[in-house]
């Protein structure tokens, strides 16, 4: 007699795949800032031309002082006369 085919085993269940992991997400290059725009730079201003100095006015002469008056003299008093 023939011999029986043995069964065949069970295929094994495959296992499930794992999920993949999402993948980070890149974080966002932060903007360069602007590079400010050079100030351009102010005109020098022109000098002012210097004011031509005022002539020093020449100095009055100082008056002269008027020279005091002498002060009276006193008039002598008159002497009391004797009583008789």
């Amino acid at each position: 007699e023939p011999e029986p085919e043995p069964e065949p085993e069970p295929e094994p269940e495959p296992e499930p795949e794992p999920e993949p992991e999402p993948e980070p997400e890149p974080e966002p290059e932060p903007e360069p800032e602007p590079e400010p725009e050079p100030e351009p730079e102010p005109e020098p201003e022109p000098e002012p031309e210097p004011e031509p100095e005022p002539e020093p006015e020449p100095e009055p002469e100082p008056e002269p002082e008027p020279e005091p008056e002498p002060e009276p003299e006193p008039e002598p008093e008159p002497e009391p006369e004797p009583e008789p």
